[in-house]
């Protein structure tokens, strides 16, 4: 899928439509996989690896809060360890499956 950004919103119909597309296998390519939220890293791996990083809600639970949380100015010691906990699982997670063009 070429222009992978554009099924970065799982609630688009865009994003519904190929994930029913059939295929052995997917492949997406984007110059910005993600800009505003994680989320929109969720939609593209949930067509690429459907259930790699769990249901949207497990992903909210288990990445996208924590990690928020523990961005913010006034987070604790103990949000900002949990941050950091759920960004290096996630990167993890994600790196086998990504590659990153570099200049």
């Amino acid at each position: 899928l070429d222009e992978g950004h554009r099924i970065r919103n799982p609630n688009a119909e865009v994003s519904r439509a190929a994930k029913r597309l059939k295929a052995r296998q997917r492949l997406v390519l984007s110059g910005q996989p993600i800009q505003n939220s994680l989320l929109e890293l969720w939609s593209i791996f949930d067509f690429i690896f459907p259930g790699k990083l769990g249901t949207q809600p497990v992903f909210e639970e288990e990445f996208v809060l924590p990690i928020q949380m523990g961005g913010y100015r006034n987070a604790s010691t103990l949000a900002v360890a949990t941050s950091h906990r759920a960004t290096k699982a996630l990167r993890n997670l994600i790196a086998p499956y990504v590659l990153r063009r570099t200049k």
